[in-house]
């Protein structure tokens, strides 16, 4: 797949959601970003399926991330530890 900034993929991703969670997302974004993706969205040419493969599993890989580190805590160390070791 041809590398694509984050402009064009955020382009891409927004392409490929239907029109109501396409708006709510632009509707998050800045004046600027929003006039930055709506160029890239116009410039894109043939969305090929690889690069809408490679702009999914990359949101979705980012998404699960994103979740991994958002559990953290002295709860969910605790509970780690708990798991490796049993009850303290």
């Amino acid at each position: 797949m041809t590398q694509l900034t984050s402009s064009q993929k955020a382009a891409v991703l927004l392409l490929i959601l239907d029109e109501k969670s396409a708006v709510q997302v632009m509707k998050q974004l800045t004046e600027r970003e929003l006039e930055q993706i709506c160029l890239e969205i116009a410039n894109l040419g043939k969305v090929t399926p690889e690069m809408i493969k490679g702009v999914a599993e990359e949101f979705s890989e980012m998404c699960l991330a994103d979740k991994y580190i958002n559990s953290g805590g002295i709860e969910h160390a605790r509970s780690l530890m708990e798991k490796a070791l049993g009850p303290t």
